[in-house]
């Protein structure tokens, strides 16, 4: 969902969108860049404040070399209303489509703005990097202008289908294939609070020079080794730990071991003491 108040005046090489790539895993079946290829239905509801022809795109991702392949789409919208939106892509028989391995394979993007440099005639496969069609409404280029995009939906068949609605645990697991962290659902990452955070407490004799080793698995196996920071609970600050005994202070965090399924964060003690209490928040973004 977009809502903007400025108006930007878009030029030709100007491109604005809301997008969402597709793992090649799950695009494996189009069999898209064969003589085989099969058609798709992209389906969604959408809400517009202006009336009038919007634009979005299906091109081939990072995956397939970004080697520019586009399917220009336009749907028209009455103002301020929601209308359910279908649109039938046929299978593309050209260009190079990654069909296996983790990477992203297709792009689905939504215009809210662009250019003639990116902007192509609807309804057919073309070699370049297109994202709308000539024409339609710069939700970017019109103040006051707002844009809603839900239940989106992309299938391998002829006609669209009821949307698959998925329980809260479904989703999130699905969800934490590409993100996941240590804080509550409703805790912004690098927010400092001690709710949630990664905790390790036990008494014993340490020293300054001491550190200690905290395994963490994932709840779900990432697409990839994803990308992981650490934050302080107690500063937020990224790339530390908090030394809650003794002395309390921020320690700096390291990374080890870091895979698909689990990591270790190795931090030291910041003072000689009897106890350690160490604890520290945690993202691993594996996004496409």
């Amino acid at each position: 969902s977009l809502n903007y108040n400025g108006a930007y005046t878009v030029v030709a090489s100007d491109a604005f969108f809301i997008s969402q790539s597709i793992e090649a895993v799950n695009f494996s079946e189009s069999n898209w860049g064969t003589v085989n290829a099969i058609p798709a239905t992209l389906s969604f509801w959408a809400y517009a404040g202006t009336a009038g022809t919007y634009g979005g795109s299906v091109r081939n991702g990072p995956a397939s070399g970004n080697s520019g392949r586009s399917y220009p789409f336009s749907f028209t919208l009455p103002a301020s209303t929601f209308v359910y939106v279908t649109i039938h892509v046929l299978g593309d028989t050209a260009g190079i489509w990654t069909l296996t391995g983790n990477a992203g394979a297709v792009n689905i993007s939504f215009s809210v703005g662009a250019g003639s440099t990116y902007s192509a005639a609807a309804g057919a496969w073309i070699a370049g990097n297109y994202i709308s069609v000539p024409g339609a409404v710069s939700v970017v280029g019109t103040s006051g202008a707002a844009l809603t995009i839900t239940g989106v939906q992309f299938e391998f068949n002829p006609v669209a289908t009821p949307f698959e609605r998925r329980s809260i645990g479904e989703e999130l697991a699905a969800c934490q294939r590409y993100y996941e962290k240590s804080y509550l659902q409703g805790s912004a990452a690098g927010t400092a609070t001690t709710q949630a955070m990664t905790n390790v407490y036990f008494t014993g004799v340490s020293s300054a020079a001491n550190s200690i080793n905290i395994p963490i698995v994932y709840k779900a196996t990432k697409r990839v080794v994803p990308t992981l920071t650490i934050y302080s609970p107690a500063t937020s600050t990224a790339g530390k730990a908090h030394d809650y005994s003794g002395n309390a202070a921020d320690v700096t965090a390291t990374i080890q071991f870091p895979g698909d399924g689990s990591f270790v964060c190795n931090a030291p003690m910041a003072a000689a003491t009897p106890t350690i209490n160490i604890g520290f928040h945690w993202t691993a973004d594996a996004e496409l």
